[in-house]
């Protein structure tokens, strides 16, 4: 599956999932707005697909991650963006520029599958 590009300057997380999930793009909402929902509309949109989020500390990771991740941490334009990253470091940055994070990500937001529905 091609890697996805941002549609907008926030929907840098929706281009990731939707990669991950093997979904186009159109398929996975901006999950950002102008109040502090964002994980809350995350999770409600996972869960009925059989998934949720689980947001942790980047150094709480294990050493190997078996496989891609999200990876969120600070820009050189002094923004949190989201990217995908394996064991092997940055492995796409949505965003037009392709530049990647100014320093180590800050955290993780793993996918996984959930029985919960």
């Amino acid at each position: 599956m091609e890697y996805p590009t941002q549609r907008t300057e926030s929907d840098c997380f929706s281009a990731c999932l939707s990669w991950l999930l093997g979904l186009p793009q159109d398929e996975v909402p901006n999950f950002t707005g102008n109040d502090n929902q964002f994980y809350q509309r995350i999770s409600e949109w996972l869960k009925p697909r059989g998934y949720r989020m689980m947001m942790t500390d980047w150094k709480d990771l294990p050493a190997i991650l078996g496989g891609p991740i999200i990876a969120r941490g600070m820009t050189k334009r002094k923004k949190y963006h989201a990217v995908l990253w394996d064991d092997n470091g940055l492995l796409h940055d949505p965003h037009p520029s392709r530049d990647g994070f100014s320093s180590q990500p800050t955290h993780a937001m793993l996918i996984m599958a959930s029985s919960i529905n």
